[in-house]
């Protein structure tokens, strides 16, 4: 699967996940939820060695950006708000 579109990579009970989601939505930043517990997801999450969740992965020309930890989403989200 290729990454074209600002996506989320999280987990279903995953409170971490959660309050990503809480502050994208916030700050109306539209992203694609690839949720782990998907069995089809599983190849995107292994592909990029991702073990821990939330990943924020951010397309470019330049390549794929990840931002990891609700922390770090939060910080990326305020600073790309509308």
């Amino acid at each position: 699967m290729e990454i074209k579109e600002l996506s989320l990579l999280s987990l279903t009970n995953c409170p971490h996940c959660h309050t990503a989601k809480i502050v994208l939505d916030k700050y109306k930043i539209k992203y694609k939820d690839v949720n782990w517990d998907v069995k089809e997801n599983e190849a995107v999450f292994n592909e990029l060695q991702i073990t821990h969740v939330p990943v924020l992965l951010v397309p470019s020309d330049e390549g794929l950006t990840k931002i990891e930890g609700d922390v770090n989403i939060g910080n990326w989200a305020r600073s790309h708000s509308v």
